[in-house]
């Protein structure tokens, strides 16, 4: 996870560490999210998405871009 407009990591940094991800040949994917440094509910949502498909080792059938209530933001 990224945060585009972040202040402390820049979108320079994590294409270096990519490199050196892919270099040690690591399969590696990244999300960049439209936000700042702080972490929101789409992120949140998406880790829970994807930490339960490791978990469970079934995928889910749910559209991982599907908007979120903007309440919940």
């Amino acid at each position: 996870m990224h945060c585009r407009d972040s202040e402390t990591y820049s979108v320079d940094q994590v294409c270096d560490e990519l490199a050196l991800f892919h270099a040690a040949g690591m399969s590696v994917t990244l999300r960049q999210y439209p936000c700042g440094d702080e972490l929101t509910t789409q992120m949140l949502r998406d880790l829970d998405v994807w930490l339960m498909e490791q978990v469970t080792g079934v995928s889910t059938t749910e559209p991982q871009d599907a908007p979120l209530p903007s309440e919940w933001n």
